[in-house]
């Protein structure tokens, strides 16, 4: 490609440069030597290499950048993080591969002032979409297993010393409770810190799995209605996940779960099933946590999906954390 400031010899002309057509001491034009008599200067021979030298190379283009065309299947390779994605309305994701970042942190974040801003390319949002969502999102994710073996739905990671943000309502009755890793399918045994049945939350401390990888945290503060938003679920099958997009049309919702009545949810037109969903995370197109999943409704093309504005989960897990440390 031709860049208009520099050519292809990689050198700006000579007005880039600061030199001028009349400046002294230029050589004199062929039409003028003509005129004077003076024979035209002779170009100086090439310097041939000497034996056994190798001869000099030309200068190295500028190279671009290949963007292909990314249709049915993506790839990411980021924090040892292989995904093969389906696109899809309800695409089913399978993970390849995993990693887990370094450090241990037991402090709940705090969400950020602001959400990443997501620059789409020249191919709109899919792949890039939902390649953003899983690298950021999967690997937090786990399953809340019951006593007798079952998924009961999903918990998001808070924090790498194995705190984990679910739904009060999964673990009613439930027993015992394991957390089970939804890239690697490691289980741990789990211990519920405290729950808030009005706001509809609980809080698990993970035993012995430390060092795990926290979800990514974003805000739903002036989260704009008509936002693109994702729910992140999984059927209970370790390395599947499963996306639902859909777009958000309310930030003061309110709806009975549970036979309790929560107020200031997000509403959006995605998919929300229980002992999939639930629990989990819904993100933005960077892949930030904006809200926890806690029921639905519908079906086919016309979902209704609720969740907890993710402002609201982190304060309500630190009071509960606070509240029993």
């Amino acid at each position: 490609m031709r860049n208009n400031a520099v050519g292809n010899s990689g050198q700006a002309p000579p007005e880039e440069l600061g030199l001028s057509a009349d400046a002294p001491g230029d050589a004199q034009s062929p039409e003028a030597r003509r005129q004077s008599g003076q024979a035209p200067p002779r170009t100086p021979p090439r310097p041939r290499p000497r034996s056994g030298q190798a001869r000099p190379r030309p200068p190295a283009r500028p190279r671009l950048k290949a963007r292909g065309r990314r249709r049915l299947v993506a790839w990411v390779v980021g924090s040892a993080l292989g995904i093969a994605i389906g696109l899809g309305i309800g695409a089913v994701v399978q993970v390849i591969d995993s990693s887990h970042s370094a450090g241990v942190s037991s402090a709940i974040p705090s969400p950020p002032q602001a959400n990443k801003k997501f620059v789409e390319d020249e191919e709109g949002t899919g792949a890039d979409n939902q390649a953003n969502i899983l690298s950021a999102t999967a690997p937090g994710l786990v399953h809340i297993v019951s006593s007798t073996g079952s998924s009961l739905g999903l918990g998001v990671v808070l924090t790498s010393s194995g705190l984990v943000a679910t739904s009060a309502q999964i673990l009613q009755g439930a027993g015992a409770v394991t957390v089970r890793v939804v890239l690697s399918g490691k289980s741990f045994p789990a211990q519920v810190v405290g729950s808030d049945a009005a706001e509809d939350l609980s809080l698990l401390q993970i035993k012995g799995g430390s060092g795990l990888r926290a979800i990514a945290i974003g805000t739903a503060r002036d989260l704009p209605v008509g936002s693109v938003l994702t729910v992140v679920g999984s059927s209970g099958t370790t390395k599947t996940l499963t996306l639902h997009t859909g777009n958000l049309t309310s930030v003061n919702s309110a709806a009975i779960i549970g036979g309790m009545r929560l107020a200031g949810l997000l509403q959006t037109t995605s998919q929300v099933l229980p002992g999939e969903e639930v629990g989990g995370p819904v993100v933005n197109l960077s892949g930030q946590a904006v809200g926890m999943d806690v029921a639905g409704a519908g079906g086919g093309l016309h979902n209704v999906g609720f969740a907890i504005p993710i402002d609201q989960v982190l304060a309500v897990a630190s009071q509960i954390d606070a509240g029993h440390s």
